[in-house]
This record gives C-alpha cells, sequence and structure tokens, in this order.
C-alpha cells in the first residue's frame, strides 16, 4: 500500500482536488490476467486503495468484450448510479494506441468502451448529472 501512497508525491502537479460530497463512491476494476503476471495481485491493490479512499469498488476478472461488458453491466446498477457521486473504472490490460487487447489480442477499442460505459450512465442519472467527467 505504501507504493500506492508514495505515487501521489510524483505526480501532485497533476492533482486536481475534486470534493466529494456524497457518501457512496463506486470503484470497478476489470482486469485481464492473460499474459500479465501479478494482474490478479495488483487488481487487489487498487480496490484495496479505493476502498481506503471510501469507495464501493469490485474487481471482475475479463478475457474478451463479453465478459468485459457483462462486468460493467452487472456493477452499475440503476440503484447504485442513482445513489453515488463519482464513479472510477480502471481497466487492466495490454493495449496499443486507442485500444486494450482481449485473452487473443483482439483490441477492444477505448471508444467502445467508453460507449458501452455511457449507455450505462445516461446523463440524466445523478452520477454523471453536473460532475466533471475525465477519460483517460
Amino acid at each position: 500500500m505504501d507504493e500506492v501512497r508514495d505515487l501521489s508525491a510524483h505526480c501532485s502537479s497533476f492533482i486536481i482536488p475534486y470534493h466529494i460530497d456524497h457518501a457512496k463512491r463506486l470503484g470497478l476494476i476489470l482486469y485481464n490476467p492473460v499474459e500479465r503476471p501479478g494482474a490478479t495481485e495488483e487488481a487487489g491493490v487498487m480496490k484495496r486503495a479505493l476502498k481506503e479512499a471510501g469507495f464501493e469498488a469490485a474487481t471482475y476478472m475479463w478475457k474478451n468484450k463479453e465478459e468485459l461488458n457483462s462486468a460493467i453491466n452487472k456493477h452499475l446498477t440503476q440503484e447504485k448510479a442513482d445513489n453515488s457521486s463519482i464513479l472510477i473504472c480502471c481497466i487492466m490490460a495490454h493495449g496499443i494506441r486507442g485500444a486494450v487487447l482481449d485473452s487473443e489480442g483482439k483490441p477492444l477499442p477505448v471508444n467502445a468502451i467508453i460507449h458501452h460505459l455511457s449507455s450505462k450512465l445516461p446523463t440524466n442519472l445523478p452520477l454523471v448529472r453536473n460532475k466533471r467527467q475525465y477519460i483517460t
């Protein structure tokens, strides 16, 4: 956990304060373990870091587009979205410019993943209404 905390010292010029005034915060960690020794452990570290920050965090392993979309659908329910103020979604996988790679090396375009997330979180939901949205 010290590695996670120490990282902020190196990134302080990039940190933008954001006041989270709602008790419910969602964290979603999606990881692809193929050809990534240690991916499960890395996902666990990320989950613990989010929980320490007050997030309800969940991890899901995925190997293809269907499993990735299924994990998003399972975690982002209407009830959770209605009662949350922020969502952090972390997709851990190898990738190429503009895409992450599934277990067979097939590219999944980041824009398609963002579109799927957006379809689960329409702009009329409190989770995204009047909130800053950053996609990196």
